[in-house]
């Protein structure tokens, strides 16, 4: 297949397009798969937790619905051309990788929406975008799947003489703390050592208290807790 023949079948299915369509139902088409595509943009922005939002990835979901959209008016019923474009399309790569798994979902829901619009299945289209906004906002809303144990790394300073196998298991007991040792290394220009340890946390566990507790047992050195990468 060689583009001679691609574009070809491309030209021939524009003009099918032209005379089974009105420009109604273009526009129709068009505008609605916009207007549904904007939701899931907002709902992509409401539902986003950390630092790494991404604009111009909303933006291009809402481009992309309406893309696969006029990709369905051009292709209509005709499996041969359906073939013809997916050539075409195999030519495109995408340099970059998706930073959250979820973004793929989104990817895959807006292009059901156009494809949906496209072939003029409107209420499976709007009822599709209906149903699973409410299924991933109300995973947003009430953290559904979330670890009951948050997984962070539990850094501790202390003296070498103060320091023994086991020393705070107690205290990890005591809050029901899942502790891993990871290993020490020396504290340039302190006579001191620095644990760490792979800690998971339940979600009521009273954090302050047990970051107290510790303080008392090393000493009052310096401590901190932070998230796992």
């Amino acid at each position: 297949m060689d583009f001679t023949t691609i574009f070809t079948g491309i030209q021939e299915s524009l003009s099918a397009t032209m005379s089974n369509y009105s420009l109604g139902d273009i526009l129709a088409i068009l505008l609605g798969t916009f207007a549904l595509s904007v939701r899931v943009g907002r709902l992509y922005r409401r539902t986003h937790k950390g630092i790494n939002y991404n604009q111009g990835y909303v933006q291009t979901l809402v481009v992309m619905g309406g893309i696969i959209a006029m990709i369905m008016l051009i292709l209509g019923s005709d499996v041969a051309k359906a073939f013809t474009m997916m050539g075409a399309f195999s030519i495109i790569r995408f340099r970059n990788n998706m930073k959250e798994t979820r973004d793929i979902g989104f990817i895959f829901l807006v292009m059901a929406i156009g494809m949906a619009m496209g072939t003029k299945l409107y209420l499976l289209a709007a009822l599709g975008a209906l149903v699973m906004s409410a299924i991933i906002y109300g995973m947003y809303r009430f953290d559904w799947f979330a670890q009951k144990k948050k997984g962070r790394i539990l850094t501790i300073r202390i003296a070498p003489k103060k320091f023994e196998d086991g020393l705070f298991d107690k205290i990890f007991e005591k809050y029901g703390v899942k502790a891993d040792f990871l290993g020490y290394e020396g504290v340039k220009k302190e006579d001191l050592i620095q644990i760490s340890f792979s800690v998971q946390i339940g979600q009521k566990t009273n954090v302050p208290s047990l970051l107290a507790e510790l303080q008392e047992r090393n000493g009052n050195e310096k401590i901190s807790l932070s998230y796992a990468s």
